[in-house]
């Protein structure tokens, strides 16, 4: 299939965003109701950066 690396790297990458919106938006819900501490929710970003960034790379690369 021709091209098809193209679309696999272009569905990556949409899906790595949309889930790191996702988890943003989820983020600052749990900011704004105090669920969390700001301590906790950079932390739970960085994690969602490091698994989602190498995803987008990989989406990127192909």
């Amino acid at each position: 299939m021709i091209g098809g690396g193209k679309t696999v790297g272009l569905v990556l990458m949409i899906v790595s965003a949309v889930l790191l919106l996702v988890f943003g938006a989820w983020v600052l819900t749990a900011v704004s109701t105090d669920e969390t501490t700001s301590g906790g929710a950079v932390l739970g970003l960085l994690l969602a950066v490091g698994v989602m960034a190498p995803i987008f790379g990989i989406g990127a690369y192909l």
